[in-house]
């Protein structure tokens, strides 16, 4: 039995994923589960690739950024993880080298399963929501640290999640980033298959609305409004098809 180096994050909020999630990257055994991110790995590959830890902070990040997409809830991942190396002979040695630490919010889902006259099911909710995450999980893991555009909505996400008294202005950056990346709206549109009445929905929501969570706040301030979370949701949704759009568009090699 060879030296194992374990790497371990923490993250809030634990249950963040409604399901363990297991990963196998580059020799690295990955497990995700109830607030904590343990990557088991080889020493002598641990000792021969120096850049690892860091690969695998992206790694991890990327996850959890690719899953707010659909959680649209803060999450806090450690920054560095706590390391040990363990011997053969059942020696442990452990080093702290650094922590993180936020606060999480977020909200309770109402699952539902649909079946058939036979009891056949034909639709989980739950089910599908997971399998949606993970689709997206590794679509941010794949891209976003090769495709700055991905890169940037993404992080325009996150703000958005973090920031909700700018909101509308973040969800707003995406859509900006695909304009300037198609030289115009409406190529953009054309070359995402994009809706152009959602395109210009989410416009109309964090431009020419009062609202406060907006990037004009109205004319005067007295005309201004906070946003309804109906409108917050649709502004979310459209954002969240952008992204989903411009992954389709590069996995089919754009």
């Amino acid at each position: 039995m060879e030296d194992i180096v374990l790497l371990e994050w923490s993250y809030n909020p634990s249950d963040y994923f409604e399901e363990d999630k297991y990963i196998n990257w580059e020799n690295v055994e990955i497990i995700i589960s109830k607030g904590k991110v343990e990557a088991k790995i080889n020493y002598k590959f641990f000792d021969r690739n120096p850049t690892l830890r860091d690969d695998l902070n992206n790694e991890i990040y990327s996850i959890f950024q690719g899953t707010l997409l659909l959680k649209h809830r803060k999450f806090d991942v450690s920054n560095n993880p706590l390391m040990t190396r363990l011997y053969p002979n059942g020696r442990k040695v452990t080093s702290l080298t650094g922590q993180g630490g936020v606060i999480v919010s977020g909200g309770g889902i109402i699952d539902f399963v649909v079946k058939d006259i036979e009891g056949n099911i034909v639709k989980d909710s739950k089910k599908e929501r997971i399998e949606k995450e993970n689709e997206l999980a590794q679509l941010a893991i794949k891209h976003r640290l090769n495709n700055v555009n991905v890169a940037k909505m993404l992080e325009s996400f996150n703000n958005a999640v973090n920031d909700p008294h700018n909101e509308l202005v973040y969800l707003y950056e995406i859509r900006d980033v695909l304009k300037k990346e198609f030289k115009g709206e409406y190529r953009a549109i054309k070359a995402l298959n994009l809706s152009e009445s959602e395109w210009k929905r989410l416009g109309y929501l964090a431009n020419r609305q009062p609202l406060k969570q907006g990037r004009h706040r109205g004319q005067q301030v007295d005309d201004s409004r906070d946003a309804t979370r109906a409108e917050l949701e649709e502004a979310r949704a459209i954002a969240r098809a952008m992204i989903e759009a411009y992954y389709r568009y590069i996995e089919l090699g754009n």
